[in-house]
């Protein structure tokens, strides 16, 4: 008898990636609405595993595993869980979990490996992973998609990536086709070639963009190649410098100050944010040699950013005023450096891969606190702009950075020190 997976969930991630996974090993992957129909679809169709999440449309989690338990033949059904943070769940609800047959809780946002490795051990099948390593991140700031990806280039998360953009689009209703695509320390494999077109290929298919509504920022000179001289991309605009990318995505938008407000808390003043967040960027209308003066005095400032063209970045604004700029990617080799060569100023990165970033931002308070810290980040999420203020943090910036700025909060900071 074909087996079957039922699917309560709302992810196109879940949808139809999974469905396009298992189905070719004769697994049926069946979606239901909401919780009515997941219950209708579970009595009649005994599915082998049920895949939900937390909180269904039009019944409660407490009212389906109160109805599974009752159905005849539906008790020992086991649960693939999704729930998140503020997901209400107390010792109540553990123990009716457990009563329940969950098979696995998964954190939001969705570890696509877990929920792999969790079907492959129900079912004793071997769905593949491309395991090379691949950081993407994909975010929207002042509606055009940011699209990060470093260390090499993975099957997985580039198929991925494709619903996670349908996922965004669908919750922020973008009402814009650009995309900045910034690509750096690409791990060249036998089918690099083969995974560049992929990945442009589910970015112009996901986000409905023609070519040139596509920027690449990248000093990969392969990717450059590559791209170049393909006849569906040849359009494509290619550049390594960084302000001249900003410049020409933005190119057509009224000019924004870096002293609009960002949020409004009744618990700070509006000045206080003002001096805080600069969410809105500009185009840069000064070379660097037009930057206010810093004075004779040599500086010495630490990055840490775990990407490294961030970093290349900061440091070659600085490096040509004779300062002593170190960037570090790893955190431990960050706290071993600033304890040899304590800094005058910290660019920090929040949004770390291997540490909270608040917890280092609290150790740095506690053992540094004459060092001033400018936050450098892609969060934009307002609670962590208070909790980084609550901290003592002077100015936090988000991606994508304008050199204009960094150099002027740079100033005011150090001038300060004397």
């Amino acid at each position: 008898m074909k087996r079957k997976i039922l699917n309560i969930s709302d992810s196109p991630l879940i949808r139809n990636y999974l469905k396009s996974r298992v189905e070719p090993l004769d697994i049926d992957f069946i979606n239901a609405r909401d919780g009515l129909d997941g219950l209708i679809k579970m009595r009649n169709l005994h599915p082998d595993l049920l895949i939900m999440d937390f909180n269904v449309p039009r019944m409660t989690l407490n009212q389906f595993l109160n109805d599974k338990h009752e159905l005849k033949g539906t008790q020992d059904i086991p649960i693939v869980l999704f729930y998140s943070k503020n997901d209400p769940i107390d010792k109540n609800l553990i123990l009716k979990l457990a009563r329940s047959k969950i098979f696995k809780l998964i954190l939001k946002p969705i570890d696509i490996d877990k929920v792999i490795a969790s079907i492959n051990s129900l079912f004793k099948v071997k769905i593949s992973i491309d395991s090379n390593e691949c950081q993407l991140d994909i975010n929207l700031n002042d509606n055009i998609l940011f699209i990060e990806i470093s260390k090499g280039l993975n099957k997985e998360k580039i198929e991925l990536m494709k619903y996670k953009i349908f996922e965004m689009k669908k919750q922020t209703k973008m009402n814009s086709n650009k995309v900045l695509i910034i690509m750096s320390d690409i791990n060249h494999q036998n089918n690099t070639n083969i995974m560049l077109d992929d990945f442009m290929y589910n970015i112009l298919n996901a986000t409905g963009s023609s070519v040139k509504d596509i920027t690449v920022f990248t000093q990969d000179r392969l990717v450059k190649k590559y791209y170049s001289n393909h006849r569906n991309y040849q359009y494509l605009n290619i550049t390594e410098n960084y302000n001249e990318t900003m410049n020409n995505i933005k190119s057509g938008k009224k000019a924004l100050t870096d002293d609009t407000a960002a949020y409004n808390e009744s618990d700070y003043s509006q000045r206080d944010f003002d001096n805080l967040i600069n969410l809105n960027f500009r185009p840069v209308g000064k070379k660097t040699a037009d930057y206010p003066s810093f004075g004779n005095k040599k500086r010495n400032i630490t990055i840490l950013n775990n990407d490294s063209v961030i970093n290349k970045y900061i440091k070659n604004l600085f490096m040509e005023k004779g300062w002593r700029v170190d960037a570090y990617c790893d955190e431990r080799l960050f706290l071993h450096g600033i304890k040899q060569n304590i800094p005058d100023l910290i660019f920090l990165d929040i949004a770390l891969s291997k540490i909270n970033g608040f917890e280092l931002l609290k150790h740095l308070r506690t053992n540094y606190n004459r060092i001033p810290v400018i936050v450098l980040t892609s969060s934009n999420n307002k609670e962590h702009i208070i909790k980084a203020k609550n901290y003592g943090v002077k100015h936090y910036l988000i991606e994508p950075f304008n050199s204009e700025i960094i150099v002027r909060k740079t100033e005011e900071v150090l001038s300060k020190l004397g």
